[in-house]
């Protein structure tokens, strides 16, 4: 009998040693979901440092933890919208990046961040009538219902193609405009189709009369 107790406690004893460590295995994992649209990079933020870690996706993070990332739009873009477990995230943050950090976890969560690209500008010049200084072309151009330079202004978003061969004439024969990029120190041959990755200034040697005539008929 004192054989079987004696058994019995050691049994006990090994129970009360192996529960906790089970337990301490079995801590429960959550889903951290991290979507994205447009152009960014979202990644884990680990000791306060940014990670290349991407965690767009599905995250497992155990309960308790804390987890963060970066968010951090691509040169061009902004934030436009964020939203947390489906709520439009109000607090005030930076569009050019933040971080954010989900603490103490106990549930699953998701993140859903949108970038969108930024405006850019472009300004057209032509000669003042009766001297060789260049002067805005202040006209505004209409495609359709479409507003394609407004006062000598077009706005586009970055990345886009701005068509001067479509809407601006451009060319060299009889009719044509020649569009030049302005540097502020030289002047640089453009492509009539051109990608937009920055605000820039073009020229014409012309004036405002003569544009008119071709672009407004």
């Amino acid at each position: 009998m004192k054989k079987v107790l004696k058994s019995l406690s050691l049994i006990c004893l090994a129970v009360l040693m192996v529960c906790p460590l089970m337990l301490a295995g079995c801590a429960k994992n959550y889903t951290i979901s991290v979507q994205m649209t447009g152009n960014g990079q979202i990644n884990q933020v680990t000791d306060g440092i940014v990670s290349a870690t991407n965690v767009v996706g599905a995250n497992k993070v155990k309960e308790g933890a804390w987890f963060e990332v970066a968010i951090t739009p691509d040169t061009g873009y902004t934030i436009a919208e964020v939203l947390i477990d489906g709520e439009k995230f109000t607090e005030t943050y930076e569009k050019t990046g933040f971080r954010y950090a989900f603490e103490d976890v106990s549930k699953n969560h998701t993140i859903a961040v949108t970038f969108e690209a930024i405006d850019r500008h472009v300004r057209f010049e032509c000669l003042d009538e009766g001297s060789s200084v260049y002067v805005l072309y202040n006209q505004t151009l209409t495609k359709g219902t479409e507003t394609i330079l407004q006062n000598g202004i077009a706005t586009v978003k970055h990345g886009s193609v701005l068509n001067l061969a479509e809407d601006f004439a451009y060319g060299t024969g009889a009719g044509q405009i020649h569009w030049v990029v302005w540097t502020g120190t030289q002047e640089i041959e453009l492509a009539p189709q051109t990608t937009i990755n920055g605000d820039l200034t073009i020229r014409v040697n012309m004036t405002k009369a003569q544009l008119d005539a071709i672009l407004l008929g």
